[in-house]
């Protein structure tokens, strides 16, 4: 069985790679040596190559970046991926509350094939938990109950806290 780690990529997204894995945590590197690097611009038509190699330095050497927009890659610390994924959670919410209000606008759910509703019913019910448990006020509770513990929760620890509130 091959390591789910040893994928295949393009020749750009390798050299790119190559690259932003030399770069140190608060350090930038830039869109025009990125550009150089391939004789593309990684903005535009190398976009999927940059995205792949940012993907694979995530996964295999565990560098994360932001953008800084018309600038270039930042190699983020600690503090700052720690910020990442509070960002990440205030996105989920936000799309799980479009989406479910998208969801309600259906004009005619009783002429929906049971199929349909279903699914229908099984995603808005999804959205609207992600809605509840991703609120201020929700992660707060939770940082409380981590603070105790000084480690993430399990997933049936996350469940009884919230079979509690």
């Amino acid at each position: 069985m091959q390591d789910k780690k040893l994928f295949k990529i393009g020749i750009d997204a390798q050299v790119l790679y190559d690259r932003i894995i030399q770069v140190n945590p608060g350090e930038i590197i830039t869109y025009e040596e990125l550009n150089e690097l391939i004789g593309r611009d990684v903005q535009t038509d190398a976009y999927a190559s940059l995205f792949t190699a940012r993907n694979k330095a995530r996964s295999i050497n565990r560098k994360a970046f932001g953008v800084m927009p018309n600038v270039g890659l930042k190699c983020l610390e600690d503090d700052e991926i720690v910020g990442a994924g509070h960002k990440a959670l205030d996105r989920a919410r936000g799309r799980a509350r479009n989406g479910f209000k998208t969801l309600i606008c259906l004009n005619n759910y009783a002429g929906l094939p049971d199929h349909l509703k279903i699914k229908h019913n099984t995603v808005a019910t999804l959205l609207a938990m992600v809605n509840r448990i991703t609120k201020p006020k929700t992660v707060a509770a939770i940082e409380g109950v981590i603070s105790e513990k000084m480690e993430k929760l399990t997933f049936s620890q996350t469940l009884e806290f919230f079979e509690k509130k």
